[in-house]
């Protein structure tokens, strides 16, 4: 091979190699700029400046804004369920929130408000529960169509959910609520205090329950409400379903 082919083969290799330089430093050059770009927009870029708020009747817009410190946060790392969780800290009444957004910096906040559903008395206190188990608020008294839970140690923490020193108790009270609200039987109040005496007042006042034990207390509560169905619509009294078995499904209406 004469001298003039090896230098032509080595001026082509030394182009390649420079073309393929030049080729990764653009590259490289471009994931900076891509880089910088992302975190710029995910950062300093978008901030949101102006939001509108839909549905809220127990805070006020002022109450909102101060409390969800959504205004200035970047558009595109707004999350639902990070302001959902803090609100319901701060805000307990809140049960859902719902981000619509506008770009570059403007969102529209829907409020879904809780409602008090239950109550535990703690002294001379009543704490209200959302449908869900979350503490909403300390009162005085306790408003009319709330259900009164009467348990043992349960330990209630405003903006939390209500933590039952045992998990039975929980299911019986859940376990009653459900079944007697499928079938549209108003509570008055539900009494775990006793794993023995689980009892229960309903159709304001109309008729005491009681379960007995927490055995078959789904079976006994569907029992409850056919039983309810055969009384007639003037009696008052006692519904007594504690001997309730699966070999022996009866229960006894005592008259007052």
């Amino acid at each position: 091979m004469d001298r003039n082919t090896v230098e032509k083969r080595r001026a082509y290799r030394r182009k390649k190699a420079k073309k393929r330089r030049l080729i990764v430093g653009f590259i490289f050059f471009g994931l900076v700029v891509l880089s910088i770009t992302v975190a710029l927009t995910l950062t300093v870029l978008f901030p949101v400046k102006k939001i509108d708020y839909i549905g809220n009747k127990v805070y006020s817009d002022e109450q909102l804004a101060e409390n969800l410190n959504i205004k200035g946060k970047n558009i595109f790392v707004l999350s639902e369920k990070t302001v959902t969780e803090d609100a319901r800290k701060k805000l307990p009444y809140i049960k859902d929130v719902g981000i619509s957004k506008k770009f570059p910096d403007a969102v529209s906040v829907k409020i879904t408000e809780a409602k008090d559903f239950a109550a535990y008395q703690v002294g001379s206190v009543y704490y209200m529960i959302s449908e869900d188990g979350y503490v909403l608020a300390e009162k005085q008294t306790k408003p009319e169509n709330v259900i009164e839970i009467r348990a043992r140690e349960v330990k209630q923490t405003v903006g939390e959910k209500v933590d039952y020193s045992d998990d039975t108790s929980r299911e019986v009270v859940e376990t009653i609520i459900n079944n007697l609200k499928k079938n549209n039987i108003k509570i008055d109040y539900i009494d775990v205090k006793s794993a023995t005496d689980i009892n229960s007042g309903i159709m304001n006042g109309r008729f005491k329950v009681v379960f007995g034990t927490k055995l078959n207390i789904d079976k006994k509560t569907d029992h409850l409400c056919e039983m309810i169905k055969s009384i007639d619509g003037a009696e008052k009294g006692t519904i007594n379903l504690s001997l309730w078995s699966e070999s022996d499904p009866v229960g006894r209406f005592i008259k007052e």
